[in-house]
């Protein structure tokens, strides 16, 4: 059996499972799996010392739909932390994707692996003091400031915040106190497109999205306009930085992701970072790759493997 441990509004499930049926593999979907998976069979037993789990495959990709921060009772974060701790006792062969949260890699690790990688990233800073920023904005001029920790959909009041990458003004600067809550900062750097690549085992599909050609997306291509949107095409990274990339993820023991760069002007790639639970719907549909159907064959080598 294959579980596609998703959420309610994920299309792209729905593209994946007729794969699936296609090749006459058996799957079940789980939406909202925080909730609802608890009424899943599974069992873990030990045989002579060694730990034999179920001869399921899960698929797991964005199962609470971004929204798991919000639950109303604390019983499903207890369920939620309990079953990605069964995932963790599964052979790595039998599960793909995974979840931000539980995922043992922090950004700050992240970037002390890719920098021991010989990737280059913009500049960065992480501090809580107001004069370490004074000196680092007067370094670089212009410099922005993102999540130091993996973003979340916050609601309060009826309203919907959602953290992006934002410049950091002399203003700004000026009316911080002198110690705040330890913050990630980086250059500004000046780009031509900002670059999306989906990786899956040793694979990279990858797409530029062309966010200067409008204000609001100049800085965070996120914040789009859905009746004005980017210009995308495919796009090919350098051999030597896939290289690179691709030993980064088997050093992380990351199957599936999403990895975000830049182009900058000068046509250089900057890293900024890699997301375990991103978006790839759209890389898929834009630049025809079809990644329901590759996932789907990887699903089926690995569930005949088994």
């Amino acid at each position: 059996m294959v579980y596609i441990i998703t959420n309610n509004f994920c299309n792209f499930s729905c593209c994946l499972i007729e794969w699936l049926n296609y090749y006459n593999i058996e799957n079940i979907r789980i939406n909202d799996y925080v909730i609802d998976f608890h009424k899943v069979n599974f069992k873990i037993e030990t045989l002579n010392k060694k730990i034999k789990v179920d001869q399921n495959f899960y698929f797991v990709h964005k199962p609470c739909g971004g929204d798991y921060i919000q639950n109303k009772d604390l019983i499903n974060q207890i369920k939620f932390e309990y079953y990605q701790g069964f995932f963790k006792t599964l052979d790595e062969n039998r599960t793909l994707g995974q979840l931000d949260f539980t995922s043992g890699n922090s950004k700050i690790n992240i970037l002390e692996v890719i920098n021991r990688f010989n990737i280059k990233f913009p500049e960065s800073l992480i501090t809580n003091s107001k004069n370490d920023l004074i000196r680092f904005h007067s370094l670089h001029n212009s410099i922005v400031t993102k999540p130091i920790h993996e973003i979340f959909d916050f609601r309060s009041n009826g309203k919907l915040y959602r953290p992006y990458t934002a410049i950091v003004t002399q203003e700004d600067i000026n009316y911080a106190p002198k110690f705040f809550g330890l913050s990630l900062f980086q250059k500004n750097i000046f780009k031509y497109c900002d670059i999306k690549s989906f990786y899956i085992d040793g694979d990279f599909y990858s797409q530029a999205i062309f966010s200067q050609h409008n204000e609001n997306t100049s800085v965070d291509f996120r914040l789009y306009e859905t009746n004005n949107m980017n210009r995308t095409s495919p796009f090919k990274l350098p051999n030597n930085l896939e290289i690179k990339m691709r030993k980064v993820l088997v050093y992380l023991k990351i199957k599936m992701a999403v990895v975000d760069f830049i182009l900058d002007t000068k046509n250089e790639i900057y890293f900024l970072e890699i997301n375990i639970e991103g978006v790839f719907e759209n890389i898929s549909i834009d630049c025809n790759y079809n990644l329901d159907k590759i996932i789907s064959n990887h699903i089926k080598k690995s569930y005949e493997k088994s």
